[in-house]
């Protein structure tokens, strides 16, 4: 595993991150949805490859094994950093049905 996702620096904490949202992607790439009554199949392709390249500059070669990602250490509500606030985010009531792949969602 590249050691640069053990790294207590910007770049590591880059590289976590980007791997988080790589994981996060395959998970849900090419369920079906339905948002507000519209059904859709979400296609992530476009976003994981940005991110596998961004990986890439950072020094993680195509084909390497990733660490499994830690949603406990890399949860954004705890993180503080001087003028960044996450903001309020609109909630959703969302369901996975793993076995039809479908993902439903209503925003609240």
């Amino acid at each position: 595993m590249n050691p640069i996702f053990d790294q207590k620096t910007r770049d590591g904490e880059i590289a976590r991150a980007l791997n988080l949202a790589l994981h996060t992607f395959s998970v849900f790439s090419g369920i079906e949805a339905t948002m507000e009554g519209e059904r859709l199949r979400l296609d992530f392709a476009r976003e994981s490859a940005a991110m596998m390249h961004a990986l890439r500059l950072l020094g993680v070669q195509p084909g390497e094994t990733l660490p499994s990602p830690n949603f406990d250490d890399f949860d954004l509500a705890k993180k503080t950093s001087q003028g960044f606030s996450l903001g309020r985010v609109q909630q959703r009531d969302c369901s996975y049905a793993a076995s039809a792949k479908r993902l439903n969602c209503v925003a609240s």
